[in-house]
């Protein structure tokens, strides 16, 4: 009877919880994957003082899943999952991770790619940086790095936004030279005159027309004789929207003669505007004049007027341009008693183009 007695006393003992007091060394393996719970490292809010190499502890007031530190030195605890302070290390090791408390948010974790390199890791989806970028609205390639490049484009880190800001200046207006080829006169296989181009021909002293060239074989041209009264060509054409009137504008002549001598051919060009809803009538602005090198029968000569007055000219408007030779009295004009040809004439002006 005592035996069994006792036998029932071990038995209740072996299957309550035990105390430990003091050390215990295990050399065997031991084996909890059966035990309901398991606690296995001490717990608290406060780090102990002191500690040994390969102790861990749990910190419960720290961030979940971050509340294990070991003892990776003497008195020495360091978190296991990560580290984290105002500033990374001066030294890592691959493999390593830091939060940085300081920085923006969303950008505080890096990682250590390198030895003593740390990486900031990106909080895009896939971890590199931008999770979307797109070109009007059309999605691109996603890349680690973003790259904007172009006079005037900066940006800059929006913290609050939590977005990066690149400003791209507007387009400034700038100011390009355009030209307009006033088209000459045109002959048919017979030599015969088919029409003027743009131009038209003054009744009194309009210039002639010549289908062969006069210098050479060139083409159809205005033969401008020297007469008491210059011969004149004139023709109207519509200045362009964006052309303003403080724009200067100029003429270019392609001119020859028959003659052997070295002279001198005057030219002039003047100009007249009317907009819509004005009256027809009109006078020219002062012609501005050009004289160039004439004399050489076989030569195409040019020259350029410029800085044509545009008085009372806007854009939009009606241009009236008339292009004439000197009369046979003007001493710069010394091709005297001389046809002088003009084979092609070219407007130019400035506009502003946004």
């Amino acid at each position: 009877m005592k035996r069994i007695v006792l036998f029932f006393i071990c038995a209740a003992m072996a299957l309550a919880q035990t105390t430990i007091n003091g050390g215990r060394v295990i050399i065997g393996s031991l084996d909890a994957s059966g035990a309901a719970t398991t606690k296995p490292v001490k717990s608290g809010t406060s780090l102990p003082g002191t500690c040994a190499v390969g102790e861990f502890y749990n910190k419960t007031d720290d961030v979940a899943g971050v509340t294990l530190y070991a003892c990776t030195a003497t008195n020495t605890w360091t978190r296991a999952a990560y580290s984290q302070g105002a500033s990374a290390p001066g030294t890592c090791t691959l493999g390593q991770v830091f939060f940085d408390t300081d920085a923006s948010a969303g950008q505080n974790l890096f990682g250590c790619t390198a030895t003593d390199t740390w990486t900031q890791l990106g909080s895009g989806a896939d971890g590199v940086g931008y999770d979307e970028v797109l070109d009007e609205a059309g999605g691109l390639t996603k890349r680690a790095k973003l790259n904007f490049t172009g006079a005037g484009v900066s940006c800059a880190d929006n913290s609050g936004a939590t977005r990066t800001d690149c400003t791209i200046p507007a387009l400034e207006a700038t100011t390009m030279r355009q030209v307009y080829d006033l088209s000459m006169p045109t002959c048919n296989s017979t030599a015969s005159v088919v029409g003027y181009g743009v131009w038209s021909l003054a009744t009194a002293e309009g210039a002639a027309v010549a289908c062969s060239g006069g210098v050479t074989a060139f083409g159809p041209n205005f033969v401008f004789a020297d007469a008491a009264a210059g011969k004149r060509i004139h023709t109207q054409v519509i200045l362009p929207a964006n052309w303003s009137s403080a724009d200067a504008v100029s003429a270019v002549i392609f001119y020859g003669s028959n003659y052997k001598a070295t002279c001198q051919v005057k030219f002039f060009v003047e100009t007249a505007c009317v907009a819509g809803g004005e009256n027809r009538t009109f006078s020219y602005n002062t012609a501005a004049s050009q004289v160039g090198t004439a004399g050489n029968d076989v030569l195409l000569y040019s020259m350029t007027v410029a800085s044509i007055p545009m008085t009372n000219c806007a854009a939009n408007e009606a241009l009236r341009l008339q292009v004439h030779r000197a009369d046979s009295e003007d001493a710069d004009d010394t091709l005297d008693a001389v046809d002088a040809r003009i084979f092609a004439i070219q407007l130019r002006y400035k506009v502003t183009v946004d």
